[in-house]
């Protein structure tokens, strides 16, 4: 037998181990780059939900304080209203009455309320401070 023969079947046997290692070094490639790739995912979402909710310590304080101001205006309304104060009842399409409004600003002929920029207050029944509206048609 020549020399080449008797190699020819190791050959082939290092051709197929050759060939089974290439086949699993890619696998474990696409497996990595997959991995990575879903590692960038994760870390992306991550951030994204830091971002969202970094100031949620602040936003609950702030919330904390806002109730307490709703808890602080409820008083004093009643306190206003213990003492004779009323707020004077304006809407959107009411008949402009001077009695109880100053046109503050006046968009055409109409006078109908089309905007209430301040609110009116009575005390005892007398108006103390007129609602302030725009009056248009």
């Amino acid at each position: 037998m020549s020399p080449q023969k008797k190699g020819t079947p190791k050959t082939q046997e290092n051709l197929k181990r050759l060939e089974t290692e290439k086949k699993d070094l890619e696998n474990r490639l696409r497996r990595a780059l997959a991995d990575y790739d879903n590692l960038k995912k994760q870390t992306e979402k991550e951030k994204e939900e830091h971002r969202k909710f970094a100031n949620r310590l602040l936003i609950e304080n702030l919330i904390a304080v806002w109730e307490g101001l709703e808890i602080v205006v409820q008083q004093l309304q009643n306190i206003l209203s213990s003492h004779g104060v009323e707020k004077i009842d304006v809407s959107m399409g009411d008949d402009f009455d001077p009695h109880l409004m100053e046109a503050a600003v006046s968009e055409g002929d109409g006078e109908r309320v089309v905007g209430i920029i301040a609110r009116g207050y009575k005390l005892h029944g007398r108006v103390i401070k007129p609602a302030k509206v725009k009056v248009g048609s």
